[in-house]
């Protein structure tokens, strides 16, 4: 335990005790820290420290710290106004709560009337509402959590369908597009062959009106091959225009 300041006061923690009085004071808030530790292990919570060194009460899943201080009374001596140590002890629940708001008391203290040893019961009482509060606010907060998160993997849900809806409809205009086209150079091809077909006969008939650019013969075997070309149910041969668009072609 570290020294006194001016006041008296030994402002310090024994061990993880949240203990700041005076010497003279100190075995009375030590018997009364053990009543609150033992008080709060029969009733299935434990006093602890927080990683500041703090004392709390660790109960049903919840953390509330107190402490023990000796208020102090402002008087004059030789050398001036100074703080003394009252000898009354005050015992604080340290939470960030609005008390008057829910009806919380913080404070418990020596009066006239009556010693702090003797409101223990109430701070327990008080302790134990407060970590009900305490408890249900996290509940709340949980249960506000649980329901964002949900939200959230029902937007990421909706979200997911809705681009496998894009995705399967761009895929079946694809299809569309594709199936149209094919039928439609089958078509091509049929027509194709039927011209080739028609020339020939001209040809044969010595009646001809439609000229090839080229030799008959040749003409001939290149237009059946664009016709393949175009009849999707048939093997595409090979073309000078394959390599159109890798040549810059459009």
């Amino acid at each position: 335990m570290s020294s006194a300041d001016s006041s008296g006061i030994l402002r310090c923690r024994i061990c993880f005790l949240d203990i700041q009085v005076s010497k003279a004071a100190l075995g009375r808030a030590l018997i009364i820290m053990d009543s609150i530790i033992k008080a709060m292990e029969l009733q299935g919570g434990q006093v602890v420290s927080d990683d500041d060194n703090k004392t709390l009460v660790h109960m049903d899943g919840v953390d509330i710290r107190f402490g023990i201080e000796e208020e102090v009374d402002l008087l004059e001596d030789d050398i001036g106004f100074r703080d003394f140590p009252s000898g009354r002890l005050l015992l604080t629940m340290h939470e960030y709560h609005d008390y008057s708001t829910h009806r919380f008391q913080k404070n418990w203290r020596d009066t006239k009337s009556k010693k702090l040893e003797d409101k223990l019961n109430g701070f327990l009482k008080g302790l134990t509402k407060l970590v009900t509060h305490k408890r249900a606010c996290q509940k709340e907060q949980e249960e506000l959590q649980r329901q964002l998160e949900e939200e959230r993997r029902v937007a990421e849900e909706l979200k997911r369908q809705q681009e496998e809806h894009r995705q399967q409809v761009e895929t079946e205009r694809q299809n569309v597009d594709s199936l149209i086209a094919d039928a439609e150079n089958s078509y091509k091809s049929k027509l194709v062959r039927e011209f080739v077909s028609a020339v020939e006969q001209q040809h044969l008939s010595a009646t001809i009106v439609y000229e090839p650019a080229m030799d008959f013969a040749a003409w001939k075997k290149w237009a059946y091959e664009q016709a393949d070309r175009l009849d999707p149910l048939v093997s595409n041969p090979s073309s000078i225009l394959d390599g159109e668009d890798e040549c810059g072609g459009k």
